[in-house]
């Protein structure tokens, strides 16, 4: 906040302190704006998550929750990919589900190649189990392209039962910035929830 006036001596140290008051009440306004608008942010994404996941739950087959799953998520949170990998039954992570108007392409660009990279983004979080997100995949060291697509944000979190990791959900997209702290909440919580009915998928 600045004023400035043509007249040298023009500003007293009452002016000063009005400012700095007035500095603070907008700082305070423009805060709770902020905060209002990712609560709402939030509550949005809580209900996208509700109408994802009400269809699987209760499901036994991993593989036709993952599909559904997928596809929902690209199709309620707009995202132009959206992959879900499980563990199968060598102990290996595949595509269960792929979702978002660039998932041909991507399954075109994945012929002869594997979507795990170890020292990328999915196999740092196969190995860690932490949750990562990149708005910028030019300035993230981790992030490996596949070739035939580059994404330019990525979010990626397991699907964790206690300590073992069942799978993760990936989402990218082509544009910088895509992504906001709100998405990684929501996909972290729709990944709790899969969790779970992967899990009694297994036991099932």
């Amino acid at each position: 906040l600045v004023i400035e006036n043509l007249y040298a001596e023009s500003f007293s140290q009452y002016d000063e302190h009005l400012m700095v008051v007035i500095a603070s009440h907008l700082a305070g306004l423009i805060e709770y704006t902020r905060l209002r608008e990712e609560a709402e942010g939030r509550a949005r994404s809580l209900g996208l998550i509700h109408e994802v996941v009400q269809p699987v739950i209760g499901l036994n087959d991993k593989k036709e929750v993952a599909a559904i799953t997928a596809e929902l998520v690209a199709q309620y949170f707009k995202y132009e990919l959206a992959v879900i990998l499980l563990m199968d039954n060598q102990k290996n992570f595949t595509i269960q589900g792929i979702g978002g108007t660039h998932a041909a392409t991507v399954k075109s660009a994945l012929a002869g190649q594997e979507f795990i990279i170890e020292d990328g983004v999915t196999g740092h979080v196969i190995r860690t189990g932490e949750s990562i997100l990149v708005n910028d995949t030019a300035q993230a060291d981790l992030y490996r392209p596949i070739k035939g697509w580059e994404a330019r944000s990525e979010i990626c979190v397991a699907l964790k039962d206690s300590e073992t990791i069942l799978g993760f959900i990936d989402v990218e997209s082509r544009e910088q910035n895509a992504f906001s702290h709100n998405d990684l909440i929501a996909m972290e919580s729709l990944a709790g929830i899969l969790a779970s009915v992967v899990s009694s998928a297994n036991q099932y």
